[in-house]
């Protein structure tokens, strides 16, 4: 979707300028972006069942491990709330400095696209998420882009402003705004603090050889009733999770795998 956006951002702009050396360039940056999701989607569409194999894959498989959404609007909202709650002390700066840097050319010069950009990855994801083709797991994960833009975008927006307030002779009220940020910021980082370490290594050589045999076989539908979390590398090598059916999780019986498998 950052693609996208960035693909017709950059045509918008090579139809306005008037210079033609620029023109091309900017029309040649916007194909290349383009390229590689256009080149992803014509070979799903050639090698698998339409160009949007992908979600359709990951879709399958959340639902058949029941985690398909079932509240539309709960599911839409995932990707913002998630935002907001793992990382207020950016989202909230981002909200109070959006309209003022937006009124600042230089800063919207700079910004404009990186947080068009930032909004359509949110957007897409939250689409994708109601139709049950977001990532099935570690949801945060997919927001790092979004982060990071909105990290750059609050000390480049925040300092300009800053300087701004001690131009204008207001060096209290520039003064205090740099202490709340510092300390949103130092408590948001004590609040996300995990001590190091690494929890207990698990063996996923077995369940990834199973389900090796089982896609090597041919075998064309399977029932699974997983113990715990081990199923997961099994249904990756098996390759295709949409010809699963996953049973709730039981404990194994002695002598037995895990997880049960049956074949269909």
């Amino acid at each position: 979707m950052d693609a996208a956006a960035l693909a017709m951002a950059l045509s918008v702009s090579a139809v306005r300028d008037t210079d033609s050396k620029r023109r091309v360039l900017l029309m040649g940056a916007a194909v290349a972006c383009a390229f590689g999701p256009l080149s992803w989607m014509a070979w799903n569409a050639h090698a698998h069942d339409g160009p949007f194999h992908f979600f359709h894959r990951v879709s399958s498989y959340k639902r058949a491990i029941g985690a398909g959404s079932t509240n539309t609007v709960e599911a839409l909202l995932l990707y913002p709330r998630l935002l907001f709650t793992t990382r207020p002390e950016l989202v909230i700066p981002t909200i109070f400095l959006l309209v003022p840097a937006l009124r600042d050319p230089s800063l919207r010069r700079r910004w404009g696209l990186p947080l068009l950009c930032a909004f359509a990855q949110v957007a897409f994801l939250a689409y994708g998420n109601a139709r049950d083709g977001a990532p099935a797991h570690h949801p945060e994960r997919a927001l790092v882009g979004t982060m990071a833009i909105g990290a750059l975008f609050v000390a480049d927006a925040g300092f300009v402003k800053l300087r701004e307030l001690v131009r204008d002779g207001r060096t209290l009220a520039a003064k205090t705004t740099a202490a709340c940020i510092a300390v949103a910021w130092a408590i948001s980082s004590v609040r996300g603090y995990e001590p190091p370490g690494r929890g207990p290594s698990e063996d996923r050589s077995q369940a990834i050889a199973r389900g090796t045999k089982l896609r090597d076989d041919g075998v064309r539908a399977i029932v699974v009733t997983p113990c715990a979390y081990e199923h997961f590398a099994l249904l990756a090598a098996y390759g295709a999770p949409e010809n699963a059916e996953l049973k709730p999780p039981a404990p194994p019986t002695p002598g037995a795998q895990c997880p049960a498998v049956e074949i269909r």
